[in-house]
């Protein structure tokens, strides 16, 4: 009698096993490499921002503590330049007695500022994250939080008026007459803006009673329209409202007019925004968390990433 041979091998079961072990070995070898190569671009990124603020220290001395006014005259002054990857976001404070410097390398940003020369994660208020955009608000004096410069109404009919609702400053207007009136934000401060290019105005509105309340943009010192848009309300209701259009002025500002109406009628208007482009973004300015304002805060236009 003829005994067969028994073959001997790996089951299913074991294959599996050997398969998960390796798939294991895998993800922690491909996270232990991703940590190390992130702590490579956060230490580049670091030394980056520690050597531009030691390098601007030791030059501001040699300039009589002047701070430079835009990138260009920081990277001379500091005697850097944006090469292998790295780039440089400067602006000084708003009382220009202070600056600030993001500094961006390998997908990963660091700022230092005249008072704190340790590189700190993130970016300057006001500065663009890496690979995003900034946005300028170009309205003035957006707001009301610091006071009314600025805002006017186009007749004493509305009672124009800065008040606090809620814990916030707005501009509200009580009817006195049946005219059309109009609250007008950025009048005397109005906007610098590039002809030929598209613009977006916006702004939030209240509105006691049931009305069509126009949102518009106007030449600076008249009330020649550059373009409008109507919107309807319902009685008391409270929504944003905007614009976009193409100006054929140089100078600007926004406008919000209600056609005839019955004495009494309480309108409110605040947070209003002037951004290049046809988007309409949410309401920020310069006391926006990662926003600042250009000049004094409050009554200055303002910068930062789009919420």
């Amino acid at each position: 009698m003829r005994v067969g041979t028994r073959h001997s091998g790996f089951t299913i079961v074991e294959l599996l096993i050997v398969v998960v072990v390796i798939a294991i070995l895998a993800a922690i070898t491909i996270v232990a490499y991703n940590g190390i190569t992130n702590n490579a671009k956060n230490s580049a990124a670091q030394s980056a921002a520690s050597q531009a603020a030691k390098k601007m220290a030791i030059a501001l001395v040699q300039n009589g503590n002047t701070y430079p006014t835009d990138k260009n005259g920081f990277l001379a002054l500091a005697g850097l330049a944006e090469t292998g990857g790295t780039t440089y976001q400067y602006s000084l404070t708003n009382d220009s007695a202070g600056y600030c410097v993001t500094t961006a390398s390998n997908g990963k940003s660091y700022f230092t500022t005249n008072t704190n020369v340790t590189p700190t994660a993130g970016v300057c208020p006001g500065h663009a994250p890496v690979g995003g955009t900034i946005i300028v608000n170009l309205v003035n004096n957006p707001s009301l939080e610091e006071n009314a410069n600025g805002w006017v109404s186009s007749s004493g009919s509305l009672n124009p008026t800065r008040v606090q609702v809620s814990g916030q400053w707005t501009f509200r207007g009580v009817r006195t007459d049946t005219v059309a009136a109009a609250l007008r934000a950025s009048y005397s401060l109005p906007s610098t803006v590039t002809v030929g290019n598209t613009y977006t105005a916006s702004a939030t509105v209240y509105s006691s009673n049931a009305r069509t309340v126009s949102i518009a943009v106007r030449q600076a010192g008249t009330t020649s329209t550059v373009f409008t848009a109507d919107h309807s309300f319902a009685a008391g209701e409270t929504k944003r409202i905007s614009v976009t259009g193409v100006t054929s002025q140089g100078s600007v500002y926004v406008n919000i007019l209600t056609a005839t109406g019955t004495v009494g009628e309480t309108y409110y208007v605040d947070e209003v925004m002037l951004t290049e482009g046809p988007i309409l973004y949410p309401y920020s300015d310069g006391n926006t968390p990662g926003w600042a304002w250009d000049g004094v805060a409050g009554n200055s236009t303002s910068r930062g990433p789009a919420l």
